[in-house]
């Protein structure tokens, strides 16, 4: 049986709904398997300055229901798929993001060089006004996670840098420690 026109264009008009609505019932599966106690241990968990960023910490069903109505939320593979080969939580580097390009992620060091982080030095990256330049979001994206890694497994200083203050501390310019906390926090639903 051949499919005509109509039909693919009938088909290529639905389909995103249709994803977005099947999603939409596998998270809501996941959160009715969990337990209750389960369930409230993971709304309980509060993230701290001391909290470790190795990936993990943040469920991946409350991690894409949060970025979902950011508007940054064509950037979540990137997020998670990142995440799991660098060993850095999403939840954690979304809130890094979060805070250096702001919630609209407007900032012009992100629009118009792809710089998730305010990195300003990293692999021999093109420098613009001091900060890196990158040439598409993913490999922005990709740079932050590579450099998180490096603070993380110790091959960026002398020893690892695996909490939200210790990375924050040496990576911003800003005292900002517990407002990563905090968005994270908004991230796992805490």
């Amino acid at each position: 049986m051949e499919v005509s026109k109509s039909d693919w264009k009938l088909f290529r008009t639905h389909i995103a709904k249709w994803q977005e609505n099947y999603m939409e019932r596998l998270m809501q599966e996941y959160v009715e398997l969990l337990s209750g106690e389960e369930l409230q241990r993971i709304k309980e968990t509060k993230i701290t300055v001391e909290t470790d960023i190795g990936y993990g910490t943040t469920p991946l069903p409350f991690f894409s229901s949060w970025i979902s109505k950011q508007p940054f939320a064509h950037l979540e593979n990137y997020f998670i798929g990142y995440g799991m080969v660098y060993g850095i939580d999403p939840g954690f580097a979304a809130a890094t993001f979060v805070l250096e390009v702001g919630r609209r992620a407007d900032s012009l060091t992100w629009k118009k060089n792809h710089n998730p982080a305010g990195i300003k030095t990293f692999n021999n990256c093109k420098v613009v006004n001091g900060y890196c330049k990158y040439n598409s979001e993913q490999e922005g994206i990709e740079a932050m996670y590579q450099l998180l890694s490096l603070y993380y497994t110790g091959k960026r200083f002398s020893k690892r840098l695996t909490t939200v203050d210790e990375v924050r501390t040496k990576w911003s310019e800003a005292v900002d420690e517990k407002l990563t906390a905090v968005i994270w926090n908004e991230i796992i639903g805490g």
